[in-house]
């Protein structure tokens, strides 16, 4: 892999080969309490948009409700309130919030589906960026000079609800921005229409700093006038290649024949090939790349800003327990000409697609049915950054063995207070240095 650039789950990991960690906890109560009463400082931040004198329950008390049960293993608002009502929660509840009665599940959803989604996002993700530096600091982890960001929409499914009639609507559709080193959304923005994701997107990288950032994106985005977003920026961009964009992907299509795949093939510096066991499947990877001449940047290529090279990828797939073998071609247009980042670039993509699929399967997000389109929206911005923390959390609770997020929300649901005050220690340098407890591996 280019040295550029070096994923931040690959470097846990290999820190992990040489060393033995554990995260030794004290006291529950305390530990629990101090960095609680932290979140609660960081949440009341959150610009309050009810009418003044007229609330019960403060700002940062309702987001800390609905973050620490969605935790725990909540997935709607009602889900909130039984989770707080718990004997054991409630005790909590008061010594934390200084409050004996609870918010109903109405006035938690009418909360949360008033506050500005830009500013609870900024507010959500600083909170999963500081325990990432945190863990970053004391193991020692450099941050890469090239970042790579991925940019994806997706359907929150159970939103397309009108109530009182038989019309169908819209599922509310999101556009969000994952950075694939840390490991979390950054943005998350909502689109009424799928056609309205390209503008959104354009108008996101706008204010993003790329210098030296990797954008990446589905044949959706891969336009023009994005592409050329990111090179004014200082940055590089590599993007899917479908039908819709007449000229170039045909051109792509019949340059990669096989008799230029096989050339290719047998240029280090223009192919590539990985493999592993994913799935209960072996997934073999190719990469072939062509550079740009002046004659095709002049030409086919003269309206795409900074366009370097074409791509083809190609997987082959063989299931361990059938013996069903699948394979699957795709093109793409990239300003980068290393074939080592290149490669990263489209295995990275499918990071921001497979936390998709986690949203759905183990924070059960299309089981949210809300007409409130803001409270939903800010509900898929807090789940995507305790998916974020499940991650992190997930690399520190057992150096031995991966540990799925799935799992990890099932332990919160058995030992929901010693999970916690494990989790809560990423909030607070001193805190994780003080329980992390690292040992270096004894050869075998």
């Amino acid at each position: 892999m280019d040295k550029r650039i070096v994923d931040f789950e690959a470097q846990v990991t290999d820190f992990l080969l040489e060393k033995d960690i554990r995260l030794e906890i004290g006291e529950t109560r305390k530990s629990i309490d101090t960095p609680l009463r932290k979140l609660l400082r960081i949440f009341s931040g959150i610009e309050d948009p009810r009418v003044k004198g007229r609330t019960v329950y403060p700002i940062g008390c309702v987001v800390l409700l609905a973050f620490l049960a969605y935790l725990g293993g909540a997935d709607s608002f009602i889900a909130i309130a039984d989770f707080w009502g718990v004997p054991d929660m409630m005790r909590i509840y008061k010594r934390i919030f200084r409050m004996d009665a609870l918010p109903s599940h109405d006035t938690i959803r009418r909360t949360i589906g008033l506050i500005d989604d830009k500013d609870f996002n900024d507010t959500v993700i600083s909170v999963v960026i500081g325990a990432l530096r945190n863990m970053r600091r004391v193991m020692k982890i450099e941050e890469p000079k090239t970042k790579l960001v991925s940019v994806d929409g997706k359907e929150l499914r159970g939103t397309g609800v009108n109530p009182g009639t038989p019309e169908e609507i819209r599922n509310l559709q999101t556009l969000n921005v994952y950075d694939a080193y840390s490991g979390t959304f950054l943005f998350s923005e909502a689109i009424e229409k799928k056609t309205n994701e390209i503008p959104h997107a354009q108008k996101i990288l706008k204010a993003m700093n790329l210098k030296g950032v990797i954008v990446t994106f589905d044949a959706m985005n891969t336009q023009k006038d994005t592409v050329k977003v990111i090179i004014d920026g200082k940055g590089d961009y590599c993007g899917g290649l479908k039908g819709n964009h007449s000229g170039i992907y045909e051109y792509a299509l019949e340059y990669f024949d096989g008799k230029t795949l096989g050339r290719i093939s047998k240029d280090p510096r223009r192919y590539c090939r990985t493999s592993e066991i994913s799935h209960n499947q072996l997934e073999e990877r190719e990469f072939f790349v062509h550079a740009l001449t002046k004659k095709e940047k002049d030409g086919e290529f003269k309206d795409w800003a900074g366009a370097r090279s074409i791509v083809c990828y190609r997987k082959h797939m063989i299931h361990n327990v059938t013996g069903k073998e699948t394979s699957e071609s795709r093109t793409y247009i990239t300003s980068l000409s290393d074939t080592d980042l290149i490669s990263y670039s489209i295995r990275a993509h499918w990071g921001v697609e497979s936390n998709h699929w986690y949203l759905d399967t183990v924070m059960k997000e299309d089981e949210l049915r809300t007409t409130d389109r803001n409270a939903a929206l800010n509900i898929s911005i807090m789940n995507k950054a305790i998916l974020s923390l499940y991650k992190r959390f997930g690399e520190l609770l057992n150096a031995k063995e991966k540990v799925s997020k799935k799992r990890i929300r099932l332990m919160f649901s058995w030992d929901y207070k010693g999970m916690l005050a494990k989790l809560l220690a990423l909030f607070d340098e001193k805190t994780l240095r003080d329980a992390l407890v690292i040992t270096p591996r004894k050869p075998k």
